[in-house]
């Protein structure tokens, strides 16, 4: 007699793996509240102990420790998924399948080029210029820079796009409240730096996020938000510079972060940030190229 070999879980949306294992709106509310503030109250003593800290660490080293306190976000939310709904680690990705690392390699690869024409620009009108590189210290930095861009943009995307997403979905049962209402509260946990007390910033994070929610529900799954936040991440801090996070840099912003002046401003960001989302929709998902073969799920639940 041949038994049959255990199935694996059917693939399912990551947003609706709530919703489709019945899992309660009391559970998540409780679960999502009692995580917001384990969440809040890690980042806090993380964030005390780094301003203490920073009196005397380099501002290398403060960049890297604040990058790498962002991460103590990941066992919290792995840990509520597991003893609250039992849920494994990958449902918190791609639900019922493995880690496609070429799809957070694809993504990243489509959304670079947008980003660089945007920095390019940047060059051009003035506000982007280079600076006067170590190239001893930029050569052996990068590669933790990038490390730790990745962990932390990946805890982000478990946390937001993720386990917060499930419980919204749950709680909402509607797709454009969940990535409003996750978009609203990623926007909110930036909070706290200098540039992002400013209308502007607040509203690159709030839009980006946005259309995250947007590319996890069309692919069904996180690797193409990771990629697309980590090389946003990572070309931000080698080709912006940021005054809250000093990091080896090829160029850094000139000057200061500017408020949205008037209708002209925002008119020509919303059609920056547009143009960018679309090229990313039809060179990266529209063509197959960053789902590839590894996605069932993109033309079902587009």
């Amino acid at each position: 007699m041949i038994l049959p070999s255990p199935s694996r879980p059917s693939p399912v949306p990551v947003d609706r793996y709530g919703l489709v294992h019945d899992h309660s709106r009391l559970s998540y509310l409780v679960a999502l509240l009692v995580f917001g503030f384990l969440y809040i109250g890690v980042n806090l003593l993380a964030g005390g102990a780094l301003v203490a800290l920073g009196k005397s660490a380099s501002g290398y080293l403060f960049s890297y420790l604040l990058l790498g306190s962002t991460i103590l976000g990941l066992p919290l939310v792995l840990l509520t998924a597991r003893f609250v709904h039992n849920q494994p680690a990958m449902s918190l990705i791609a639900p019922g399948r493995r880690l496609d690392i070429g799809m957070i390699g694809r993504s990243a690869l489509v959304f670079s080029l947008p980003l660089l024409a945007t920095f390019a620009y940047g060059f051009w009108a003035g506000d982007i210029g280079p600076v006067r590189v170590d190239w001893g210290a930029f050569l052996l930095l990068t590669p933790l820079t990038i490390l730790l861009f990745s962990f932390q943009t990946s805890t982000e995307e478990l946390i937001f796009r993720g386990y917060l997403s499930q419980g919204l979905m749950v709680l909402c049962r509607n797709r454009p409240a969940v990535a409003l209402l996750s978009a609203a509260l990623f926007t909110l946990a930036h909070e706290g730096g200098i540039n992002e007390s400013l209308w502007s910033v607040r509203a690159e994070i709030f839009t980006t996020a946005l259309f995250l929610s947007a590319v996890s529900f069309q692919t069904g799954r996180l690797e193409a938000a990771m990629g697309i936040h980590l090389i946003n991440n990572v070309l931000f801090g080698l080709l912006n510079g940021s005054p809250d996070l000093p990091l080896p840099a090829l160029a850094e912003r000139l000057g200061t972060v500017g408020e949205f002046a008037g209708l002209g401003d925002i008119a020509l960001f919303l059609a920056i940030q547009v143009a960018a989302f679309a090229f990313y929709g039809l060179v990266g998902l529209r063509s197959g190229f960053v789902p590839g073969r590894a996605n069932p799920l993109t033309a079902s639940h587009a």
